[in-house]
């Protein structure tokens, strides 16, 4: 179920990024009931925190797939343009995604490393 050493890169800070992933492995007679996206510092300075839901959330992301019949679920986490500029230091950070199943589990899907190149040079287009 987990995927260590995962990357996420190439994406210029200032930018929206989705990120979907799809959660394999789910317990039997299990669902996603929520799911986390958090990006820390070496330190474990958390900048960034996603919890998701089987609710659309605007500018947050959703569950789109909680697994129910095949055991296989799709979470979708939405980075804005705001979020990512926190990343403009180019300095490398480490995220993690875990989720919840319907019997209060944990279980963490992916861990690694994201960093974003350069900044946005103007701050909105029209």
């Amino acid at each position: 179920m987990t995927v260590f050493e995962a990357e996420i890169k190439g994406i210029v800070a200032g930018d929206d990024l989705e990120v979907r992933r799809n959660v394999t492995a789910i317990p039997s007679g299990q669902t996603l009931t929520n799911a986390d996206f958090v990006v820390t510092s070496q330190a474990g300075v958390t900048f960034l925190t996603k919890s998701i839901t089987l609710s659309n959330q605007s500018g947050i992301g959703q569950i789109e797939d909680d697994g129910t019949g095949d055991q296989i679920g799709v979470i979708r986490f939405d980075l804005t343009s705001a979020n990512t500029l926190l990343f403009q230091d180019e300095i490398v950070r480490h995220y993690q995604i875990r989720v919840k199943t319907s019997a209060g589990k944990f279980y963490t899907v992916e861990e690694g490393l994201i960093k974003f190149v350069g900044s946005v040079v103007t701050p909105a287009i029209g």
